[in-house]
């Protein structure tokens, strides 16, 4: 199922142009939906929580959607996050 979520999402990245999505940023959300927690997902990632969490923003911001309802433990995937 991920992979699916992750083709498409792939063709709807690079379809929109503007924000510049790379492969590091769908890493980056499939390692969190993994997790369920951005702070282990980071810690994974190498990268610090505070960076991951800004990644996150700027995607969802650009895209104008929520991929995660953080207001879960764990963290639940959104019906949008879905697609």
């Amino acid at each position: 199922i991920l992979k699916f979520k992750f083709s498409y999402l792939f063709v709807i990245i690079y379809s929109t142009g503007g924000f510049t999505m790379n492969t590091n940023h769908l890493k980056y959300i499939l390692t969190i939906a993994r997790h369920k927690n951005i702070s282990n997902a980071a810690n994974e990632l190498y990268i610090s929580q505070p960076a991951l969490t800004k990644t996150l923003n700027t995607i969802e911001d650009y895209y104008n959607i929520k991929i995660f309802d953080r207001n879960h433990t764990p963290l639940q995937i959104t019906y949008a996050g879905m697609i």
